[in-house]
């Protein structure tokens, strides 16, 4: 088993929890994770976004626009909240539970570390994990949706 999570990797989830809270999503999922995974900055990250041609925020549209359709067939309309701003932690709280396919992904983050024969958990190996979601997953359409 790979060492601990990177400082990166760490702040990514933290960010991912965050963006749920703002959102007022009921539990973080694994949308937020790609969110926040690719907001990460790393320029790992920020090399494979931009060879696959998505640039910074684009993820973070294709989900707002997920919550729009989803929305509006119930005939709701929307507001956009500014979730671009890092987290802000005051002391120990409660934050909203994981889903257990974001749970799986940080698990799946493990493996993908051990196979790359990695000793350290990073935001990379969060983005892989994700990558190898199944087709039903938000982040897997997420990622498909934008190309």
């Amino acid at each position: 088993m790979p060492g601990r999570f990177t400082e990166e990797a760490v702040r990514s989830v933290h960010a991912a929890v965050a963006l749920a809270e703002r959102r007022d999503d009921r539990k973080v999922g694994t949308e937020h994770l790609l969110v926040s995974v690719t907001a990460s900055g790393l320029p790992t990250i920020t090399g494979l976004l931009d060879g696959l041609g998505l640039p910074e925020g684009r993820l973070l549209a294709i989900l707002e626009e997920f919550d729009d359709a989803a929305l509006s067939s119930l005939g709701i309309e929307t507001i956009h909240l500014d979730v671009t701003t890092g987290p802000e932690w005051v002391g120990r709280r409660r934050h909203r539970p994981f889903t257990k396919a974001a749970k799986d992904t940080l698990n799946g983050s493990g493996e993908e570390a051990r196979l790359l024969r990695h000793r350290y958990l990073g935001p990379e190996h969060i983005l892989l994990a994700l990558i190898r979601r199944p087709p039903h997953d938000v982040a897997y359409r997420i990622l498909a949706a934008s190309g």
